[in-house]
């Protein structure tokens, strides 16, 4: 394994709640998941050395051996919700109450009991009320699920909808306010070509200071200087990765980080910070918007809870396509 460990890993692995592992934008790879997994196999059984069959089956039997090196009590649990270990690891792990502000840091990892990160326990309340979530669709999902959105599904509806872990969801929308006060809102560009989402996406950008394109998007916007529409944003921000593909292909050919809300059937290929929701629901983004809005201006300062609902009535951020 130590020779398929030298190269980087395309692997369906969990993404961290932040891209701390710098996407190879040549390859949409992760270089330094080799790196990680070499260190860890430092000290394993030598059945996880032997050369496998495939890189898959490698993959699987040295992430089996490292969950049974790190099973309480012989493991040091806080050390390893700190590393970088595969979601299939931190699984294995049971935490205790004092273990929880460290759990905290890997808030994009949080589930509910019925999806892939069962056993991993939500330790704030969420942004809305979980009805909230529901009455507004933002689990519903897609009839089809790709394999890169599977860690985020927490079942199947009978009528073969599948849908997402709201917990995820409101986990990531924090992850993602701070990411995004990471930037100057001057230089977020914000990008929807559909129609529910144009409204509420152009509302959003207005709100925190970021520039909006919503419908067509123009060919050569991000990567053209002779057009009118050019652009040279820090970081980008799509409604729907299948439906902005034009602004996303730009996007990973200037080398710009992507933030995207991502569906049941969304590949995650080109996406950086996924924020799995439905993104084809007027109402889910509505109110998808309307948090994210109210969650950086929280983390700036600039209002509060009470005051966002005040001054920015929900019904008003719905698109009236």
């Amino acid at each position: 394994i130590s020779a398929c460990l030298m190269r980087p890993l395309s692997i369906a692995l969990p993404r961290p709640v932040f891209p701390s592992l710098a996407r190879d934008h040549e390859r949409g790879q992760y270089a330094c998941l080799s790196r990680s997994l070499a260190e860890t196999c430092r000290g394993l059984p030598d059945s996880s050395r032997q050369k496998p069959s495939s890189l898959s089956s490698a993959i699987t039997r040295l992430l089996g051996d490292i969950s049974d090196k790190i099973k309480p009590p012989t493991f040091d649990v806080e050390a390893a919700l700190q590393s970088r270990y595969p979601l299939l690891v931190l699984q294995s792990v049971r935490i205790t109450a004092s273990h929880l502000p460290v759990f905290s840091l890997r808030s994009g990892y949080l589930g509910g009991a019925g999806g892939p990160n069962a056993g991993v326990i939500t330790m704030t309340e969420l942004l809305v009320d979980r009805e909230t979530y529901e009455t507004n669709a933002v689990h519903i999902g897609t009839q089809q699920k790709s394999a890169d959105m599977a860690q985020f599904i927490q079942e199947v509806r009978s009528d073969g909808l599948y849908l997402i872990d709201v917990e995820i969801t409101d986990n990531r929308i924090r992850a993602i306010s701070q990411f995004l006060n990471r930037y100057n809102p001057a230089n977020i560009m914000v990008v929807s070509a559909r129609q529910y989402g144009q409204r509420p996406a152009r509302l959003f950008a207005e709100a925190i200071g970021a520039n909006a394109a919503v419908g067509r998007f123009i060919p050569g916007s991000l990567t053209n200087p002779d057009l009118r529409s050019y652009v040279e944003p820090d970081m980008l921000f799509v409604t729907d990765p299948a439906a902005d593909q034009q602004a996303l292909r730009e996007a990973v050919n200037s080398g710009l980080p992507i933030v995207g809300i991502c569906d049941a059937n969304n590949n995650l290929r080109n996406v950086d910070l996924a924020l799995p929701a439905n993104n084809k629901g007027r109402k889910s983004l509505d109110l998808l918007y309307w948090i994210l809005a109210r969650e950086v201006l929280k983390a700036r300062g600039e209002t509060t809870d009470e005051a966002w609902a005040e001054a920015q009535d929900l019904e008003e951020w719905e698109s009236t396509f």
